[in-house]
């Protein structure tokens, strides 16, 4: 069995569902997440999400895109 690793901060929440998209780059080295302002409510016209790049060796994330364009149906 593999070993488990969390590579997302602590604060904030994250989702990796791209449709039909691998979130993770083709060296492994870099994982896409979506980070979410919350998540214990419904969302509301104008509220932004983050695209965000984790760089897995560096242990860092950095923001690429902002979006309005999200839903928990990506999650």
């Amino acid at each position: 069995m593999g070993k488990i690793k969390i590579v997302t901060p602590e604060k904030g929440f994250y989702c990796n569902t791209y449709y039909d998209k691998n979130p993770w780059s083709p060296s492994v080295k870099y994982l896409a997440v979506t980070k979410l302002p919350y998540q214990d409510q419904i969302t509301v016209l104008g509220d932004t999400a983050e695209v965000c790049i984790i760089y897995l060796e560096e242990q860092s994330i950095h923001t690429v895109y902002t979006t309005k364009s999200w839903g928990y149906q990506l999650c």
